[in-house]
């Protein structure tokens, strides 16, 4: 199965939690990952198959939230980055956790995963017991030798953003030079060493408009990408001041005859949000859990309480009736919790969700 969280469309009754392992299935992984706990290609790729179903349904785990970047869009500049980072043990313990709460596959997430060196024995371990794994990057660290360390580790799909078909905007746009050059030779080598490569790209109303948006995605097709991760405006980061996230009609329309034109593009958050869904979660550098990346309101820490009780309270909250489309972020419920409450505007983020309060809960 290809990656995915981009590309699978859940359909309503999912919101029900419904994607899980048959019980022959769950055994069988059970058995197999105790009597083979280590990495060996054989087993490894027996436990992946037995966990499909649920590869749709996945843990962002952001190592860090440094990066040598400093986007224009990026969602995670906002984050408060003053607290110690997890232990190694804490992740090893997390990818021990995935399966049993129903999780397929793992996101490695950032600011910039692959400046931590633990990225590569973090795949290797999670590969060892069939999870999907996946990797958002920059692509300024895919070096050779990197590369083929990632594929030996068994990283099975990796996004790199790109933020212009022109390689001196998207410099410019990173505060990188070459930074362009750097992703596309990095694609290159991912494709080369036989992993699943995206091209991620962030595509306002003028960028779809103005034709930005198909050159990336020709290049895209050029390099023979996988696929292309289309991401919307989300109200976060250094979005989050943007008054109306929505696309106007003019390129809603364009964007529909692209996805039409382009089966290989994935929109992601324009639509549709995964969050209400309940198949994702994420969980920060410091142990915070919160509902995906770019929802800034934590529900617990892994540090104090275990993942699967932050988990089951976090997925009854109101937050997951959220039925407008697009991200739940650029909702008007989220806009009268969070936006337009002017205290919790000021306090770092993620704020505990105790201190909003949703019109759900005021009945």
């Amino acid at each position: 199965m290809g990656l995915i969280f981009v590309f699978i469309k859940p359909e309503n009754n999912l919101k029900n939690n419904l994607i899980k392992l048959s019980l022959l299935r769950k055994n069988f992984y059970f058995i197999l990952n105790g009597l083979y706990p280590w990495s060996h290609p054989l087993t490894n790729k027996i436990k992946l198959r037995l966990l499909k179903p649920i590869n749709i349904k996945y843990i962002q785990i952001s190592l860090t939230y440094d990066c040598q970047c400093s986007c224009a869009h990026c969602g995670m500049s906002k984050y408060n980055t003053s607290q110690e980072k997890l232990k190694p043990r804490y992740i090893y313990k997390i990818i021990n956790n995935i399966v049993p709460n129903g999780f397929g596959q793992i996101d490695f997430f950032g600011g910039e995963p692959l400046l931590d060196e633990n990225i590569y024995q973090y795949v290797k371990y999670s590969s060892a017991r069939g999870i999907f794994t996946h990797i958002n990057t920059n692509g300024l660290k895919l070096k050779e030798d990197n590369v083929r360390r990632l594929a030996k580790s068994g990283l099975r799909a990796i996004s790199i953003s790109f933020d212009s078909p022109n390689p001196e905007i998207h410099n410019k746009n990173r505060g990188i030079n070459e930074s362009f050059q750097r992703a596309l030779i990095g694609a290159q080598l991912c494709i080369k060493n036989g992993i699943k490569t995206i091209m991620s790209i962030y595509s306002s109303p003028n960028d779809i408009v103005n034709g930005q948006t198909e050159e990336l995605i020709n290049i895209a097709k050029e390099y023979k990408f996988d696929s292309v991760r289309l991401l919307g405006t989300f109200k976060v980061g250094n979005l989050s001041s943007v008054d109306d996230p929505k696309y106007p009609d003019k390129a809603i329309k364009i964007l529909k005859k692209i996805i039409k034109d382009n089966p290989m593009v994935k929109p992601h958050g324009i639509w549709k949000c995964f969050v209400p869904y309940r198949t994702v979660a994420y969980i920060s550098p410091y142990g915070d859990v919160q509902p995906c990346s770019m929802v800034p309101f934590k529900f617990g820490n892994i540090g104090i309480e275990s993942f699967s009780s932050i988990l089951k309270r976090m997925y009854k909250h109101p937050l997951y009736d959220i039925s407008e489309p697009g991200c739940i972020m650029n909702s008007g419920m989220v806009k009268k919790a969070f936006y337009d409450n002017a205290d919790c505007r000021k306090q770092n983020l993620p704020i505990p969700i105790e201190q909003l309060v949703f019109s759900q809960e005021k009945d």
